[in-house]
């Protein structure tokens, strides 16, 4: 199944992120068949990446803060997956009940 939708918008979730100079970032996935392992593990990178971006700290914040980042990337991720799986979810039932 192809999700109809072209990219994802990601938030950072912890507090840690909140001063993050992103707010959002769009990870696009119109080029993925979700139903191949291989393009879902594609879009999985692509979702890290994003979060990763979304809660960095540049310089010496980074060090120091090195925990709180890595639960903001980790709870990012795995909101955004489960927010994809909802909607992944929501489209199938819907051909389901058009077909």
């Amino acid at each position: 199944m192809i999700l109809s939708a072209a990219a994802l918008a990601i938030k950072p979730s912890t507090a840690s992120a909140k001063d993050a100079i992103y707010n959002s970032e769009l990870v696009r996935h119109h080029d993925l068949d979700l139903s191949r392992q291989k393009d879902v593990a594609k879009l999985y990178l692509r979702v890290s990446r994003a979060a990763k971006n979304l809660c960095a700290m540049p310089g010496i914040a980074a060090d120091i803060l090195r925990r709180d980042i890595n639960d903001c990337v980790d709870e990012t991720r795995a909101k955004t997956l489960q927010n994809l799986e909802q909607r992944l979810l929501t489209s199938a039932v819907d051909i389901q009940q058009t077909n």
